[in-house]
């Protein structure tokens, strides 16, 4: 009852404490101070004071009824001002009425004393006594028209507050008449309720009308009571069941007030008439709020809308309205989302409800939008987001359940996005532990499950969860999975990373870290990363990770080879100078194995070599062949005899001679390249005149793996350099008890004989006695001597017998006094019978020879004698008286001149045929030019066409 009472009451006050009752009540005040500050008052005076006292009392109380409703003080306290000036005031009154007992301001004192009760005490009905034995006191002393009217107005005032709505209804019947009175409107709209109350709907809402208009139109003749029509229009259209009138009265008239009213009439609908007439009259306020943007009154709507559809079930509804209430709510200025706290929480509490229903009954494969699994999981996730909008600070929570959501129906990838939302917002939250700590193992749950691949989110999760618990135990594994999967990733600086961080927050399991570690290692190693590599081989020397200085010198050794390797592609590009400076760096890096540090000495001496740098390249070979591995070297005999050749080219004799005699000696038994150069080495022992080294080498030849053949084309350069060198004595010996130099015979012994033609001359056979000797002795004692070349040897033999025989012959035909003829026919018959001898044992000797040279010397030494006797004949001197015998001798010289000289041509022609197919060597051949000399010109016709 007593809330009735307050609520109607308030009804029947000017207004809440705005900013004209203020103004009003400030001007009240100073005038009390004015008059109380007389000391002789008359009633004038004092009556007017009173009626101050009253109006100040009554504008105090609706200031305190503002603050009560504002919630600014508490009730019990909110009074406390007001009921003291009451006593104070009502005092005053009484005071009034006994000092002024004939005052004509008696009635008007009654009437506020009365009036005062009505405005500050709330249990009217204990006061109805005092309150009309006031107003009937007033009535008595006054029959003035104006005072009953007042009186008829808190006789109103009194029954409307008494909730005696039929009896108030009377008297306002009475008092409304009066328009002149400025509280007409404010009567006209107690009129209305009291109507309202009586169930006369539409007089009630052509009476509030009547006052809204009024007091819009005359704002300074009458009470403005516009801001109290509004919840009439709610309540009297609505209890007509009119609600879209009167959400278009307030669209129209009170657009500030919309979402009050608006929310009130859909309540009131909802309350009064059914939840298709408060959806409706939603809908109609709604166009309104939206036309006037004013998301304060959509946001108040849709909290309401969503009651009613969570009510009826409507669930497809309820989505759509969600959806809008979270748009609206963004939109609302934070001032306003502060303001409307309670709706708030009741959408947020409608919100969560419903969408923890659906999800129970999700997890009962009963799904209530459109009985959709995928429709009532989308609406369920899609409600979570609005929750965030809502409630901001459980955007965490709201998010971590959007996960939870989204796992169980297999919707990985939104599971993984909203458990990721979830954790960035709550991880920064000191006081969320317990919910950080959730949400990262929800995330690595879903990052390690088989179906979901997704690199990014399985390394944000694991990544995180180090970095919150770093030193947990399980830890240790995420340390190592996110490894490997850096490692499988190729992503080897995140993997290197992790291992370091390993080992900062776990130091005890270094044998793990070490692992891991060495898998990178050798992935570097692998890739030919030197640059890496050298730096991570520098951080173990200086202890990371604690690694045995067995691993690192093995490593170490690697890296060489890389470094190595890398300098090696370098030369391979053409960058020769480069890869001497990078090869020449691994050589004096001592840290370097031995072998490595030689390989690099050894490419550097090559490659000085292939700069025709002999000197130096020499040098660098040389301490590798001395200082290197045995093991090493047998690697690099290829190279070493590569480079012995490319000395020998460069005419650097000893330098490839050394080299080659190095690998001859030591390694030509297990180097399979060995025979393509021994025939070369065998050359250069022979170019050297190293006959010892050669026979050495021919020794091994066959455990040399040396081919026959190369064997015996090098044989045959030995045969050739001993005998081109003059030194077959050091073969002949050998010839003659050896088979092997069977096929040699003919080319020493051709050799000897070419040495004999070249000491034999036609005037110096005795002298020649040395080479003749050689050709003869070649037989001597030679088991594997061939037809051929004794008669090689025969043929030799038999022109030195000949021409010691008939080279000195001597021709001249003795001169007489007076000419004898048988004393000249017996001396030219001799002379003619030696020379005759000498052309027939020379000719069969030269047609048995196939030696061109003995065949040519035979000849020459046989036209030699020819010649001689020639010209002896031509220089006779026939001494004779007679003249006849003198002409006919003289014709038969000539005849045998001509005979002679015939036969010299023939033998000039045979030899000039000779010549033209050989190359002959013998000195006897030069008897031809020496004879040719003593011809003449106009005899030598013939010759000459044969020379020709």
């Amino acid at each position: 009852m007593k809330k009735i009472v307050l609520i109607i009451f308030s009804f029947s006050l000017l207004s809440f404490g705005g900013p004209k009752e203020r103004r009003i009540l400030n001007l009240v005040k100073l005038e009390i101070r004015s008059i109380a500050k007389i000391k002789n008052r008359d009633h004038n005076m004092s009556y007017r004071l009173f009626e101050l006292y009253s109006e100040r009392l009554q504008l105090l109380r609706t200031i305190e009824n503002e603050k009560v409703f504002a919630g600014v003080v508490r009730k019990e306290s909110a009074y406390n001002q007001t009921n003291r000036l009451f006593v104070q005031t009502q005092e005053f009154g009484k005071h009034f009425l006994l000092k002024y007992k004939k005052s004509r301001h008696l009635p008007e004192v009654y009437i506020r004393l009365a009036s005062n009760i009505i405005h500050i005490k709330n249990d009217l009905s204990n006061h109805e006594l005092a309150i009309k034995t006031y107003l009937k006191k007033a009535l008595q002393l006054s029959d003035d028209v104006e005072l009953k009217y007042k009186a008829n107005v808190t006789l109103a005032e009194l029954d409307y507050n008494l909730n005696r709505y039929k009896s108030a209804a009377k008297y306002y019947n009475e008092v409304v008449r009066n328009s002149s009175d400025p509280a007409h409107t404010k009567h006209l709209l107690n009129y209305s309720w009291c109507l309202f109350k009586l169930n006369n709907y539409e007089n009630a809402i052509s009476l509030v009308k009547k006052s809204f208009k009024l007091s819009k139109q005359y704002p300074n003749k009458y009470d403005d009571t516009r801001s109290r029509v509004g919840k009439a229009i709610n309540y009297f259209y609505t209890y007509n069941k009119q609600p879209e009138r009167a959400i278009d009265f307030h669209g129209k008239y009170f657009k500030s007030e919309l979402a009050n009213n608006a929310v009130a009439v859909v309540e009131l609908s909802l309350k009064r008439i059914s939840s298709q007439s408060a959806m409706s009259a939603e809908s109609r306020a709604r166009k309104y709020c939206t036309g006037y943007k004013n998301y304060e009154c959509l946001f108040r709507l849709s909290q309401l809308k969503l009651d009613v559809l969570k009510a009826g079930k409507k669930y497809n509804e309820h989505r759509r309205a969600t959806i809008s209430i979270g748009k609206e709510y963004a939109k609302l200025p934070k001032k306003l989302k502060d303001s409307l706290e309670n709706e708030t929480s009741l959408a947020l509490n409608n919100i969560g409800e419903t969408t923890q229903y659906m999800q129970t009954l999700g997890y009962k494969n009963i799904y209530l939008i459109n009985k959709s699994k995928k429709n009532t999981y989308e609406a369920i996730v899609g409600n979570y987001d609005v929750l965030k909008v809502l409630k901001p600070e459980m955007q965490y929570e709201y998010a971590f359940l959007q996960g939870e959501i989204s796992y169980k129906e297999k919707y990985l990838d939104n599971a993984a996005k909203f458990y990721k939302e979830s954790y960035q917002l709550v991880k920064k939250d000191r006081n969320q532990k317990t919910t950080k700590k959730k949400v990262l193992n929800a995330m690595l749950g879903i990052a390690n499950e088989e179906s979901f691949q997704n690199d990014k989110f399985f390394e944000f999760a694991n990544v995180e969860y180090l970095k919150t618990y770093p030193r947990e135990k399980k830890s240790q594994g995420i340390y190592e999975n996110l490894f490997n999967f850096y490692f499988g990733k190729e992503k080897f600086l995140k993997a290197e990373k992790i291992v370091k961080a390993y080992h900062q927050k776990i130091p005890s399991k270094v044998k793990i870290q070490r692992d891991m570690q060495t898998t990178l290692t050798d992935h570097y190693i692998k890739r030919k990363d030197t640059e890496k590599v050298m730096k991570l081989l520098g951080s173990y020397q200086r202890g990371y990770l604690s690694y045995p200085k067995s691993f690192i010198d093995k490593n170490i050794a690697i890296f060489g080879g890389l470094v190595f390797e890398k300098a090696k592609k370098i030369e391979d590009s053409g960058d020769i100078l480069k890869a001497q400076l990078e090869y020449e760096k691994i050589f004096n890096n001592k840290l370097y194995p031995k072998e490595i540090r030689y390989n690099a000495a050894f490419n550097v001496g090559i490659n000085k070599l292939k700069q025709h740098k002999t000197e130096e390249a020499y040098t660098w070979i040389k301490s590798v062949i001395e200082k290197d591995s045995s093991k090493n070297i047998a690697n690099k005999i290829d190279g070493i005899m590569v480079a012995a050749q490319k000395f020998y080219l460069l005419q650097k004799i000893d330098f490839a001679k050394e080299f080659y005699g190095f690998v001859s000696r030591n390694h030509c038994k297990t180097t399979k390249n060995f025979k393509n150069h021994y025939p070369q080495i065998q050359e250069l022992n022979l170019a050297t005149n190293d006959y010892r080294s050669f026979e050495s080498l021919e020794s091994n030849a066959r455990a040399c793996n040396v081919p026959n053949t190369e064997v015996a084309l090098a044989k045959k350069s030995y045969i050739e350099s001993l005998v081109l060198n003059n030194k077959s004595g050091l073969l002949v010996s050998k010839m003659k008890r050896d088979s092997q130099y069977l096929d040699y015979q003919n080319f020493i012994l051709d050799h000897i004989i070419s040495n004999y033609w070249s000491g034999a001359r036609p005037s110096n056979l005795g002298t020649n006695n040395a080479n003749y000797q050689n050709v003869v002795g070649f037989l001597s004692g030679n088991q594997f001597a061939t037809k051929k070349v004794i008669d090689k040897v025969q043929d030799i033999k038999s022109f030195e017998r000949f021409a010691k025989e008939s080279i000195n012959q001597q021709y001249v035909l003795n001169q007489q006094g007076a000419f004898s003829f048988p004393s000249f026919e017996q001396d030219f018959t001799d002379k003619m019978n030696t020379l005759n001898i000498i052309k027939e044992r020379g000719l069969k000797l030269a047609e048995a020879s196939s030696d061109p040279d003995v065949y040519s010397a035979i000849l020459a030494i046989v036209h030699k004698n020819f010649v001689e006797f020639r010209g002896s004949v031509e220089s006779f001197k026939v001494n004779t008286e007679d003249a006849a015998l003198k002409v006919e001798v003289e014709n038969n010289l000539s005849q045998i001149v001509a005979g002679l000289r015939n036969q010299e041509n023939e033998f000039f022609g045979t030899y000039s045929q000779l010549k033209k197919k050989n190359k002959l060597k013998n000195h006897f051949v030069k008897l031809f030019r020496s004879s040719e000399k003593r011809s003449s010109i106009a005899t030598s016709i013939d010759e000459r066409e044969l020379l020709k």
